[in-house]
């Protein structure tokens, strides 16, 4: 089961995206955290997650900064996490 992040915009658009590894490591790398702390992760870390992840599944344009994405959205929500993202994330690891 993959992490999904479901993003609604300001025009009531909701939309899915994957949650990448590859979203995780540019977020790691901006923010100096690793991926402990996404049990308590702050709005931020959700904000830049959930852009990379639209970004990279070509929901948004490219050109959509993070502060522009921040302006557009409403909210995000990280879906399909069981039993955790930790252990998921250890899984997907695991056949890398």
């Amino acid at each position: 089961m993959a992490l999904m992040c479901q993003i609604t915009t300001i025009d009531g658009r909701i939309f899915d995206a994957p949650i990448t590894l590859k979203v995780l490591t540019e977020w790691e790398q901006r923010t100096g955290k690793n991926i402990g702390y996404l049990a308590t992760p702050d709005a931020n870390d959700f904000a830049y997650i959930a852009w990379r992840a639209a970004h990279y599944s070509h929901k948004i344009s490219r050109f959509t900064t993070f502060n522009k994405f921040k302006k557009i959205t409403v909210g995000w929500d990280i879906l399909n996490i069981q039993p955790n993202a930790v252990e998921q994330i250890e899984e997907w690891l695991k056949y890398q």
